[in-house]
């Protein structure tokens, strides 16, 4: 009877612990990808400023799309990491992250939050409106605004990485002790 009780609470732990890992590792390739996308959008809006400049509406075009490709996925996926939903994952299907919990990784979510919100409007207006309506003062505005946060956001988005791996490895740890501490029951 002790035996299966502690087979059991192994399968148990080891089931609920895995699936953890599971969303944990979504959120922490995620996490990743919103310190690329920081660095990306930057780069857009600048490359869009300068094609703007240049009268090259193709170039423009192409650095529009991906402002806004860009834009999407980093207000979708902080916003899934600030309230919990669904955001597009690496491969492109839909992944669904739990909100961070309270603590310091959600306090990095929160300031990154705050600092998106300052600026998100702007940089909505840039990735979204026609290229023959868009005031290039405007553009060179956003591009501004995104180079001062630019490096803020990219700490921030690198402490919820690391933060979202320390968690992981020790869920992981956990999970070992549990095994050998069931390992040890099982021979006594």
């Amino acid at each position: 009877v002790i035996f299966v009780v502690v087979f059991t609470a192994i399968l148990i732990s080891n089931i609920y612990i895995s699936s953890s890992l599971d969303e944990d590792s979504s959120g922490i390739n995620l996490a990743g990808r919103q310190r690329m996308l920081s660095q990306r959008l930057t780069k857009s809006v600048n490359s869009l400023e300068n094609s703007l400049k240049a009268g090259d509406m193709v170039s423009a075009q192409s650095a529009q799309a991906e402002v806004k490709l860009a834009f999407n996925l980093f207000n979708d996926t902080l916003a899934a990491f600030r309230q919990g939903g669904v955001t597009t994952g690496a491969t492109g299907e839909p992944v669904e992250l739990s909100a961070i919990p309270p603590g310091p990784i959600q306090e990095h979510v929160k300031r990154a939050g705050e600092i998106w919100e300052s600026m998100s409007s702007d940089i909505l207006i840039v990735a979204t409106d026609s290229l023959s309506n868009l005031d290039p003062a405007r553009v060179e505005q956003t591009a501004d605004l995104l180079l001062a946060n630019n490096l803020e956001l990219l700490k921030l988005m690198n402490l919820l990485t690391v933060g979202l791996e320390e968690g992981a490895q020790a869920k992981a740890s956990t999970l070992q002790w549990i095994l050998w501490g069931a390992l040890v029951l099982v021979f006594i």
